[in-house]
C-alpha cells in the first residue's frame, strides 16, 4: 500500500497479471479458475521447479566424493598398527561414501588381463602421490562406498596422499602409508583354500 498527498490509502500498481484457468497447469499442477499470479511470480515459481526437478534426477550430483579410509586389501589392518599399510604391486581398497556411480546387478571384477585395469570404472578414478611422484591406480572394482585398485609398482615408499575423483569432482586428499612389505592372508571362495599374499 501507498500513502497519497490526501491521507488516503491507494493499493501499489501490480506487475502485469496472467489468470490461469482450471484448465491450465503449470508442470502438471492444476490451477482453481479463483487464483491470479502475476507475471513475476509465475517466472519465479518456474525457476524453483526447475531447480527442484533438477535435484530429484540427479541426487548429489555436484557433491564431492569423500575417503574414509584406505587398507591393504589381504589384511584389513588398521593405520598404526603392525603390518599396517599399502606395499607396491598389490591390491588396496578405498573406503567412503559417494566413491563411484552407482549400478545394478553383480559387482564386476576387472581383469588384468590385456589391456590391462581400466584406470577409470563407474565414473571414478584414482591419484596417489608420494616423494614426488603421481600415479594412477587400475581398478579391479568401483562401488560407492569402497573401491579396490592395485597400487603400481613404481611407486615410491612414504607418505602418500590418493584422491578420488568421481565424474570429474575430486575428494579432499586423505593420507596413508606406502611401505615395502605388508603380508597379509585371504581366503578363495569355491576350493576352501587359504593362499598367502606377500606385498613384495
Amino acid at each position: 500500500m501507498l500513502w497519497n498527498s490526501e491521507r488516503n490509502f491507494r493499493p501499489a500498481p501490480l506487475l502485469r497479471q496472467r489468470r490461469f484457468s482450471k484448465d491450465h497447469a503449470l508442470c502438471g499442477i492444476g490451477f482453481d479458475s479463483r487464483i491470479w499470479w502475476n507475471s513475476y511470480n509465475v517466472s519465479r515459481l518456474g525457476t524453483i521447479l526447475s531447480a527442484l526437478a533438477l535435484a530429484l534426477l540427479l541426487p548429489g550430483a555436484n557433491a564431492a566424493p569423500a575417503t574414509t579410509g584406505v587398507l591393504n586389501n589381504y589384511s584389513y589392518t588398521q593405520p598404526g598398527y603392525p603390518n599396517s599399510g599399502v606395499s607396491p604391486s598389490t591390491l588396496f581398497i578405498i573406503t567412503g561414501t559417494g566413491l563411484a556411480n552407482a549400478t545394478s546387478g553383480p559387482v564386476t571384477l576387472q581383469s588384468s588381463a590385456s589391456p590391462g585395469l581400466p584406470t577409470t570404472l563407474n565414473g571414478a578414478s584414482i591419484s596417489v602421490s608420494v616423494g614426488g611422484a603421481t600415479v594412477t591406480p587400475g581398478l579391479y572394482y568401483a562401488l560407492p562406498a569402497q573401491l579396490a585398485a592395485v597400487l603400481p609398482a613404481a611407486t615410491p615408499t612414504g607418505t602418500a596422499s590418493v584422491t578420488v575423483t568421481l565424474n570429474g569432482t575430486p575428494s579432499a586428499a586423505f593420507q596413508f602409508q606406502v611401505v615395502p612389505a605388508a603380508p597379509g592372508f585371504g581366503y578363495l571362495l569355491g576350493d576352501r583354500r587359504w593362499y598367502g599374499h606377500s606385498d613384495r
